[in-house]
């Protein structure tokens, strides 16, 4: 079941609002002109470009040593020592992007709670393929000091479709008892996100190592249900935040092209 809060607003705005603090803290330059201009700080609150020249960040994360990951588009993660105003020059990791085409790229990095002993990190990408079409997948991936150990891509989920040119979705966070909820966007085919033969406008739940919960609410087995839905109905469903205390599920949905019409939602997954 997906419950929703709606806020009108131009089209956009929530993907913008959610990518806001990091699009700020990185490169101001890189906001979309359609985002208004700078309206006056609530007390306590001050902009600082910390990290110029980063230009297409998409998305961040920490590490427990306080090193900041800054994922970009192009498919490139880069390293930022604490205090530090530049990334290390070599890319903590560098995936191949040279099939790529719209929208497709990098999505978001998930730290593994036991990265301290065991270096695991998560990234929901496109995997460039001109063999077998680029796929929306998401992979674990093990981190050795400042960069990542060639070979251990550990795929977890692969989409069974080529990836479209926009509405990728991309959203990762950590649920309960070691699973993962991942959010897939519709690619602009609207009615695939309505139906459970399809991954496209879905939130997906699997185990950290790729298998499925058996207790997914549309398992079937050998039946014709993808067994990793664990909601449908979504757009492009960019962000998701799991809160561990209350055990509620968080789903950024980006409304629609029309500003008149357009509405952005935050879904509440239950």
């Amino acid at each position: 079941m997906i419950r929703s809060v709606k806020a009108k607003a131009h089209p956009g705005v929530l993907w913008h609002g959610l990518c806001l603090f990091l699009l700020l803290v990185l490169n101001a330059a890189v906001l979309p002109p359609f985002v208004p201009a700078a309206a006056a700080q609530p007390a306590g609150f001050a902009n600082e470009v910390i990290v110029p020249g980063i230009s297409a960040g998409i998305t961040i994360a920490f590490l427990p040593d306080g090193r900041m990951l800054v994922g970009e588009l192009t498919e490139t993660i880069w390293v930022v020592q604490p205090g530090a105003s530049a990334p290390d020059p070599a890319p903590f990791l560098a995936l191949d992007t040279s099939a790529l085409v719209g929208e497709q790229g990098l999505m978001e990095i998930l730290v593994d709670p036991g990265f301290t002993t065991n270096h695991w990190y998560y990234v929901f990408y496109t995997h460039s393929s001109s063999a077998q079409g680029n796929r929306n997948r998401v992979s674990r991936f093990t981190a050795d000091g400042d960069s990542t150990v060639s070979g251990s891509e550990v795929v977890l989920w692969q989409d069974d479709v080529t990836a479209g040119f926009e509405h990728h979705g991309g959203g990762l966070a950590f649920g309960p008892n070691g699973t993962l909820f991942i959010s897939v966007g519709e690619a602009f085919f609207a009615n695939d996100a309505q139906i459970l033969d399809s991954y496209r406008g879905k939130l997906l739940r699997i185990n950290l190592d790729g298998s499925i919960p058996t207790d997914n609410p549309f398992f079937d087995g050998a039946g014709p249900n993808l067994d990793e839905i664990w909601a449908y109905g979504l757009r492009n469903p960019v962000r998701i935040s799991y809160d561990a205390v209350s055990g509620r599920l968080l789903i950024g949905d980006v409304g629609g092209n029309v500003a008149s019409t357009a509405w952005e939602e935050v879904n509440l997954g239950v």
